[in-house]
């Protein structure tokens, strides 16, 4: 069986988004700050933190490094608005090479469309091995309750 360890925030550098720019009110366009926020965390790998607040997201989020990082936010009450019809977080390796021990947890996306391209995903990860999704609700329409069409893929 799978064994879910916490993660020790205080041993990795911490990366929130609002750091970066992020405004978090449901209106403004987040997506500008939340790539500059990726960019420094794929440096070198830590916590890449959403805190409380409705992120407005309108292209991929791309994570592409081989070093370990987590995403991570407050719950529900840390939201990824998804705004357009593309893969929401993308997780690739920098060289192509297996990514392990990455954590994505305690947040929300939702999207106002109703249905999806069933072939784009909320969170695209490929080649992820002995990492942990936990806590996350993906939703549609602004409901809670709505499932979006195509939630998280694992590929490779």
């Amino acid at each position: 069986m799978f064994e879910v360890q916490s993660v020790d925030y205080a041993k990795h550098k911490f990366f929130n988004i609002r750091d970066y720019g992020a405004v978090g009110d449901g209106q403004i366009d987040d997506t500008h700050a939340i790539v500059e926020t990726i960019a420094k965390c794929m440096e070198g790998g830590g916590v890449f933190y959403i805190p409380t607040g409705t992120f407005v997201v309108r292209s991929s989020l791309i994570f592409k490094t081989n070093y370990r990082f987590t995403i991570t936010g407050d719950g529900l009450s840390s939201v990824l608005l998804w705004e357009f019809d593309d893969h929401l977080i993308v997780i690739l390796s920098q060289d192509g090479s297996e990514l392990s021990h990455l954590t994505i947890r305690d947040f929300a996306i939702t999207s106002r469309a109703v249905l999806k391209p069933l072939d784009k995903f909320a969170i695209y990860a490929q080649d992820l091995v002995q990492s942990q999704i936990e806590h996350i609700i993906i939703n549609s329409n602004d409901s809670k309750s709505s499932p979006v069409s195509s939630g998280i893929a694992m590929v490779g």
